[in-house]
């Protein structure tokens, strides 16, 4: 059966060259080996008509394509008649670049961490961390969101609690985080101390 498929990549290695391409039908990943480039001329985004073997191809990456060009029609050839009938029962299919992934500002991420503290009295950076990860399905670190919540803590967005277990430590081994405004209230309730100790 004649397919058609869309040229997407031409590699040379040495004196061989070899290609892939997309079937227009299903998307399949297509092997177009170094004999059939070699008699063809053909670029990127060309759609060729094609003969292909059940031969499967392993890639470099340890893909493996399960189809491979074994001979191309010319338009202009004998076998015209058979790539219009071919062309005619095939619907084509659009490839279009995976679209790209657009990091929250700044901004964005701030106005995430005080909504998320009406919910929260306080809460670790690991659970910041978490939370906005799965809001804008991104990859932070927690050390990138400690220093953001670091940030706003200078801005007097939020205050923070230090636990050190050692007086030589340089760094603390516990931080929560908590809005300012609910500094009071926080150590009221979880340590038994007079809010009143606390100026805003």
């Amino acid at each position: 059966m004649i397919t058609q498929i869309m040229v997407t990549n031409i590699i040379t290695k040495g004196a061989k060259k070899f290609g892939f391409g997309r079937s227009i039908r299903d998307g399949e990943e297509i092997f177009i080996p170094p004999h059939v480039i070699k008699i063809n001329q053909f670029e990127i985004g060309d759609v060729l008509h094609c003969d292909l073997t059940g031969d499967s191809e392993e890639l470099s990456d340890g893909r493996r394509c399960h189809r491979r060009v074994e001979f191309i029609y010319d338009e202009n050839g004998p076998f015209a008649h058979l790539l219009n009938k071919s062309s005619a029962n095939v619907e084509a299919v659009e490839f279009k670049a995976a679209p790209r992934k657009v990091e929250p500002t700044n901004e964005q991420i701030f106005t995430a961490i005080v909504a998320y503290f009406d919910d929260y009295d306080f809460a670790t950076s690991g659970e910041v961390t978490a939370h906005l990860n799965e809001k804008f399905e991104t990859e932070k670190s927690s050390q990138q969101v400690a220093s953001l919540l670091e940030y706003m803590h200078k801005k007097g967005k939020l205050a923070c609690i230090r636990m050190y277990q050692s007086t030589a430590q340089e760094k603390a081994s516990k931080v929560a985080w908590m809005r300012r405004k609910d500094c009071n209230q926080v150590f009221e309730e979880y340590f038994g101390v007079d809010g009143d100790d606390f100026s805003e």
